[in-house]
């Protein structure tokens, strides 16, 4: 079955918008497919960049951390 169709996406999550309008998700909590997404880009290919970079940013924020308790020694 070929549906021909974009998936688009509607997601719950939590984060931090900062003073520059910058977004930091910290917590996708569920996301739903829909036929009309509240923004115009929001469709799985989307999703899995925004998971993909999410993953990037825990991971540089924690080797921070882990330097800053390395410097502090």
């Amino acid at each position: 079955m070929s549906l021909n169709k974009i998936f688009n996406v509607s997601q719950r999550c939590t984060g931090t918008i900062d003073k520059n309008g910058y977004v930091t998700i910290q917590k996708i909590h569920s996301y739903d497919l829909v036929g009309a997404p509240g923004f115009s880009g929001a469709t799985m290919q989307d999703l899995s960049k925004l998971l993909r970079e999410e993953e990037r940013q825990q991971l540089l924020k924690s080797r921070r951390e882990k330097i800053e308790k390395l410097n502090n020694l």
